[in-house]
């Protein structure tokens, strides 16, 4: 009795099945990396960026003595604490001013970005607290 192979050498089942499964690992492999690539990459670029957020307030008027706030010339907040607190499994340190009036609550997100822009240290958190 004569076996006659319709496959060419070395091109048995066996072989075959083999070769799809490595090439599904791999085309999973590779699917799992970009997918991961990816949602890294619309995390970092949907976090809110600081400097854009703050764009279209102004900080004039304002000017930052030692631990005060001046808006043209009158006390507006001052460094009531400084915090080192948790936050999402980070250690943050935090600066919260207190304004000395409530009709300054207009200007409060103002003083945030004065602050931003004299601070020294850019991990610093900063609060303001409005008066009622």
């Amino acid at each position: 009795m004569v076996f006659v192979s319709l496959w060419p050498s070395g091109c048995d089942y066996f072989s075959y099945s083999l070769h799809a499964q490595s090439i599904s690992v791999n085309y999973f492999g590779i699917m799992k990396n970009l997918l991961a690539a990816s949602a890294i990459l619309l995390m970092v670029g949907c976090a809110p960026d600081s400097t854009k957020l703050l764009q279209g307030y102004s900080t004039e008027g304002l000017t930052y003595e030692n631990t005060s706030v001046y808006y043209n010339g009158k006390l507006a907040a001052t460094l009531a604490s400084v915090e080192v607190a948790l936050d999402d499994g980070k250690l943050v340190q935090e600066a919260t001013f207190v304004l000395t009036s409530n009709e300054y609550n207009d200007i409060a997100v103002n003083i945030i970005k004065l602050i931003q822009q004299k601070k020294e240290d850019p991990n610093w958190e900063i609060e303001v607290e409005l008066k009622l």
